[in-house]
């Protein structure tokens, strides 16, 4: 503690540099933190959030050891929504700090917004371990702080925001121990890994690097010390099998089944992947940014081929673990772009190696005074910085304006007018977002027929909420029928463009039947409208809708 405090003392201007990195990180992140559940990703976001708030509300074992219970229900077997998982870190976190503050979306996005901010911090922290340089450490935090991913998913509640934590936790104490040989130092790197692989398993690809870059020849020297050191690192490691093959007991588990089965090698290689993948890319890191990784990457071949430092091989082999995660992540990759959570780092390491070597070289090519050539350093990694900056905050934009408008407002209705026990059956995609309001049960298909609807009834469910992409299920004119004779309007909500109205969604209920598409016209006349405005980057939109 007494050396921590010594180099706050010696490094004052660094660490207040770092502190307004992270004061503006937090600024960026906080943005819409109370908000509804209506934007990007929402289906992922309300996965998590269920079981923050039925652990809070049932306890943590109420289906198990931690085993988590969700509301999108996956079949008609099990109407509980338990299921297998990864170690559902997130949702205990804010399980707890719902139990302490109250079941508030605030709450809940604050958990994942403080552990972006401490990515931040590791990533400093680990730049800096490794090269012994202030430069390269700063540029790493504030590229992290402003990266569009880390920013718009640090309020998007999922268990990518501890996973990336833990996995640069335990590269920074590798790293240390490495230098220091410490035993602390290896028990905190395997803890932190373990965590890491708990919390998501794709978090293990930092498990390469340190594999590739391992000291070897220390194994054939072993003290009584060392000897206990990787036993307890060993032991920690042994929870990740241990609630692997636990949690498979207690639920019946198809997700890895799929996940093997999703798995396309050799896709990175076709011309198709890389057209599926690129938005993800410049959006993430921006069209420039990318090409900084791709320069870092060369620039640390070369310089490790004279230099043979640790730091260039570690980043370069962490680069290398690129390779086995895209191949093994490629349709996942394609997909969702949070999934490229684990290589973000790498990314952003290489982007600030290229930074830092440019400040660093382009002070010679000009004739200046030895004591004006540390300003120019730092005056080239702002413009860079600076270059990032605003292409970076439009794609945090791009993210924060999808929204899928009237997915609480449909769900405070079904809440309001539903008891307990009833079950809904909605559109799936981007539409799951209705369950944080609703606190219901509720069944998806995103091809509803009368077979499907009819089991569905049988295990509960009276309400159907169809967001507009579910309305080419009414071209069935069985179902259509069906739906016409037994289901009767409760809610509908539209946009106005123009002259025209966009029906949104509707809600229609099991009961008295009169529901006609055709009639939604003459069903509003003589009906409160009311609206509520949405926050986008440019301005507010009004959703319109009737009860």
């Amino acid at each position: 503690m007494d050396k921590f405090v010594a180099d706050i003392k010696k490094n004052k201007k660094i660490y207040a540099a770092i502190f307004l990195i992270l004061l503006f990180g937090m600024y960026l992140r906080v943005y819409h933190i109370d908000y509804p559940t209506i934007g990007y990703h929402n289906w992922k976001e309300s996965h998590y959030l269920a079981e923050s708030r039925n652990f809070a509300e049932d306890g943590f074992f109420n289906h198990g050891f931690f085993v988590p219970e969700w509301d999108a229900l996956r079949s008609f077997d099990d109407p509980t929504g338990a299921h297998s998982d990864t170690f559902p870190v997130i949702s205990i976190l804010i399980a707890i700090a719902f139990k302490i503050f109250g079941p508030y979306l605030w709450v809940a996005r604050l958990v994942g917004i403080i552990f972006s901010l401490g990515t931040v911090l590791m990533m400093f922290l680990l730049s800096r371990e490794l090269f012994k340089r202030d430069d390269i450490a700063l540029i790493a935090a504030a590229l992290t702080a402003i990266n569009p991913l880390f920013v718009f998913f640090s309020h998007n509640v999922q268990l990518i925001n501890p996973g990336v934590f833990f996995m640069l936790s335990s590269a920074y104490f590798y790293v240390r121990w490495r230098d220091s040989d410490k035993n602390s130092h290896l028990i905190s790197t395997a803890v932190f890994l373990s965590l890491a692989g708990l919390t998501k398993y794709t978090f293990l690809v930092i498990a390469i690097p340190f594999a590739l870059t391992f000291p070897y020849k220390k194994l054939l020297k072993l003290n009584k010390s060392q000897i206990k050191a990787y036993s307890a690192s060993f032991v920690a490691m042994l929870a990740l099998p241990a609630w692997f093959l636990y949690s498979k007991t207690i639920v019946q588990a198809e997700g890895t089944a799929l996940a093997i089965g999703e798995m396309n090698l050799w896709a990175f290689l076709t011309p198709g992947w890389w057209k599926s993948v690129w938005p993800y890319l410049s959006d993430n890191y921006t069209t420039i940014g990318f090409f900084f990784a791709i320069a870092g990457i060369a620039m640390l071949a070369v310089f490790y081929k004279s230099n043979k430092k640790f730091a260039e091989l570690f980043l370069l082999s962490y680069a290398a673990a690129l390779i086995p995660f895209i191949m093994i992540m490629s349709n996942k990759l394609k997909g969702h772009s949070y999934h490229q959570f684990p290589i973000a780092p790498i990314i952003i390491l290489t982007m600030s190696y290229f930074i830092m070597v440019v400040s660093q070289t382009s002070p010679g090519l000009f004739k200046v005074k030895v004591e004006k050539r540390e300003i120019l350093k730092w005056a080239t990694i702002l413009v860079l910085f600076l270059v990032l900056l605003s292409p970076s905050m439009d794609a945090k934009n791009k993210q924060f304006d999808t929204q899928f408008f009237g997915l609480d407002i449909a769900g405070d209705y079904i809440r309001e007018n539903s008891e307990d026990t009833e079950k809904v059956m909605f559109s799936g995609g981007q539409s799951f977002g209705f369950l944080w309001t609703a606190d219901r049960k509720a069944y998806y298909s995103t091809d509803l027929n009368l077979d499907i609807l009819k089991e569905a009834e049988d295990s509960g469910v009276r309400w159907i909420f169809m967001y507009h992409w579910g309305f080419v299920d009414l071209q069935d004119p069985v179902l259509l029928q069906y739906l016409e004779e037994n289901y009767a309007f409760r809610q509908m909500a539209y946009i106005s463009k123009g002259q025209d109205n966009v029906v949104y969604y509707i809600i229609i209920e099991k009961g008295e039947g009169g529901f006609s598409m055709a009639d939604l016209q003459s069903w509003t006349d003589g009906k409160e409208l009311r609206y509520k405005d949405y926050d986008l980057n440019a301005g507010k939109i009004k959703l319109y809708y009737v009860n």
